[in-house]
């Protein structure tokens, strides 16, 4: 994959751009940069009407918040970064196979 992330930053403005000089066809989505989770899920759908695969993102400086496991399945996101170590990393993991246990 050819994956924008500070290129694109969650931000619908630069991924139509990458769309269109056929920069990129994955992009990491990143709740806390969109501003709102409505422009995050517009950056998704676009993204995913595009043919670009959305990797829903942890963000650097993270907490024990697990609410991007439960976004990351509602989207059905195709892939998720949450990282390898760190307890902070293990809870988003933890929620992501919970969630999935219970469906």
């Amino acid at each position: 994959m050819i994956c924008g992330d500070d290129l694109t930053a969650t931000n619908l403005n630069r991924l139509k751009k990458a769309v269109q000089m056929k920069a990129i066809n994955a992009i990491i989505i990143k709740p806390n940069q969109a501003g709102s989770l409505i422009k995050t899920k517009e950056v998704f759908d676009y993204a995913i009407k595009h043919n670009i695969t959305p990797i829903i993102s942890h963000r650097s400086g993270e907490t024990m918040d697990a609410t991007i496991a439960h976004l990351a399945f509602a989207w059905q996101a195709p892939f998720v970064k949450f990282g390898i170590s760190g307890e902070e990393r293990l809870a988003k993991l933890n929620e992501l196979i919970k969630i999935e246990k219970s469906v």
